[in-house]
């Protein structure tokens, strides 16, 4: 990515999933290579979501900031894709701040699009749909369900809470059938299902925040 155009707090237009994504890969590139600018300029941004794109008063994620306006629109990809994303950067700095922001655009994206018959809804509920989809295909991009799929199982190994853990397993037992018949079409999907089984890696809680990221981040030298 050019340094022109890297997105920050000025821009004019902003897509919150897309946007969260560079942040994650930006502050994980400034962990690797020693670089604090991009760590500061990845929490800068971060905090601009935050600040104009979240309402922590109603716990809602807005879709796109445009013109000094955010829109109205409530997407399963942008909660989606903003949560995995949340997860990539917590990850990285182990800030327990944004874990915490991490489990309430979890609880919000549940709420308003999950089916506890399994799946996610592509919207949520208003009063002109004529229906509610469930997206299930992975094309150029992973579809809504397999991503939030993949978010919550991490957010659950993380925060080891069912409230996390059973949306995402009900939607992939949803999606069992699309799965074994056409598993070329739910790549992502599968990713989720084989997390299940990998196992987690925790930290003595005496060690400092700063050893523990130093130690996962840092490149391997033998």
């Amino acid at each position: 990515m050019r340094e022109a155009d890297y997105a920050n707090a000025d821009h004019d237009a902003t897509s919150t999933a897309r946007f969260v994504s560079i942040e994650a890969a930006i502050a994980r590139a400034g962990r690797v290579l020693g670089e604090p600018a991009y760590l500061a300029a990845a929490e800068k941004n971060l905090e601009f979501i935050r600040s104009k794109l979240w309402d922590e008063e109603e716990g809602r994620l807005y879709h796109r900031w445009r013109d000094g306006e955010r829109d109205t629109a409530q997407l399963l990809e942008t909660h989606a894709f903003f949560l995995e994303g949340l997860i990539d950067y917590y990850e990285v700095t182990l800030d327990p701040d944004q874990l915490e922001f991490a489990t309430k655009v979890a609880t919000r994206m549940i709420d308003a699009f999950y089916d506890k018959k399994g799946g996610f809804h592509q919207s949520a509920g208003a009063d002109d749909l004529i229906m509610r989809v469930k997206d299930y295909y992975d094309g150029a991009e992973p579809s809504g369900n397999s991503v939030a799929a993949h978010a919550l199982l991490r957010l659950a190994k993380i925060t080891d809470q069912k409230k996390f853990s059973d949306p995402a397993e009900q939607t992939l037992k949803h999606f069992a059938g699309r799965i074994r018949m056409v598993s070329q079409a739910v790549p992502y999907m599968l990713t989720g299902g084989a997390g299940r089984r990998l196992s987690q890696i925790f930290f003595p809680v005496l060690a400092s925040r700063h050893n523990r990221v130093s130690s996962t981040s840092s490149p391997f030298s033998p």
